[in-house]
């Protein structure tokens, strides 16, 4: 069954050649994470600089998540590749970091906002999770569970184990508080230390560079609640986005790419114009706005 959906992707690939693509980031740092899994979703400034250099160099478009959507749904696209740059979650480094590479390019991005981050209810647990690794040398879970991590090849392991274990959690956050109830972390705190609060969201919504789009409330797997919960989330980062930014919030984009045929119901029904993935690729003619594939940088 894998081999035979291979051939039909190949095939469909040919008869649907790619015209661009849509570029997922995460954090544009220059204080990456230690630990691989975390750095795996950060890249430093001169990173995206060469990125932008590197397409602008191969002839590519740069466009915003508007014009894909419209490309799309006319099924008129330039003579030439495109790409379009956006970011999840909604850090402060999207601000501070990126925002100055784009302006300097002249290049639109778009930064997908979960409303958590912004509020400082966001429970960035993965980025607890390396704290507390790389501060010990010995963990002892509340389970019982004792773990070493005095070497980094340890750490990074620990962090997998631990990381695979949680996201799999319909509230991640109450499992990792029962998992590390011997430790001491303040949650809030590390919101305010690496995502926007509400100045510097409406800062980064007034560069007209800059497209908001919405990340759900609380970063959610969507695939794993009930259809009210779904939502809820939906819905609501929706509402709280547009009051918060005074703008029309037109586009969303699924927390960890996951996502079933109600959440699209959904997203449509409360009038996104487009949802995007977190993978499959290129751009294609047959694409669909409401499963839009990225490219990982």
């Amino acid at each position: 069954m894998v081999l035979y959906n291979k051939i039909l992707r190949k095939i469909d690939h040919l008869l649907h050649p790619a015209k661009g693509e849509v570029l997922m980031l995460h954090r544009v740092t220059s204080n990456g994470s230690v630990l691989e899994h975390n750095r795996q979703f950060e890249i430093y400034p001169d990173c995206l600089e060469k990125t932008i250099l590197g397409h602008q160099a191969k002839g590519y478009l740069f466009v915003s998540i508007d014009d894909v959507v419209s490309m799309i749904k006319t099924k008129r696209f330039p003579n030439r590749p495109f790409v379009c740059f956006t970011l999840d979650d909604g850090y402060k480094d999207n601000l501070f970091e990126a925002a100055p590479i784009f302006r300097k390019y002249n290049v639109p991005y778009c930064v997908y906002v979960a409303t958590s981050f912004v509020t400082g209810d966001v429970a960035l647990w993965w980025y607890i999770l390396e704290d507390l690794i790389v501060k010990n040398d010995t963990l002892t879970l509340t389970d019982g569970r004792v773990f070493s991590c005095s070497t980094l090849g340890e750490k990074n392991k620990f962090f997998t184990i631990l990381h695979d274990e949680i996201i799999v959690r319909k509230s991640q956050k109450e499992y990792f508080d029962s998992l590390f109830s011997n430790y001491t972390y303040d949650w809030r705190q590390k919101a305010e230390s690496l995502v926007l609060n509400m100045a510097e969201l409406q800062e980064l919504a007034k560069d007209p560079l800059c497209t908001i789009g919405a990340h759900t409330v609380n970063h959610v797997n969507l695939s794993q609640l009930s259809y009210r919960e779904k939502q809820e989330e939906i819905v609501s980062s929706r509402t709280l986005l547009s009051a918060w930014t005074g703008q029309a919030i037109s586009h969303f984009s699924y927390p960890y790419g996951a996502y079933d045929d109600e959440c699209i119901f959904i997203v449509e029904q409360t009038g996104f114009s487009s949802a995007v993935m977190a993978h499959r690729g290129s751009v294609r003619e047959n694409s669909d706005i409401m499963s839009v594939p990225r490219i990982i940088v």
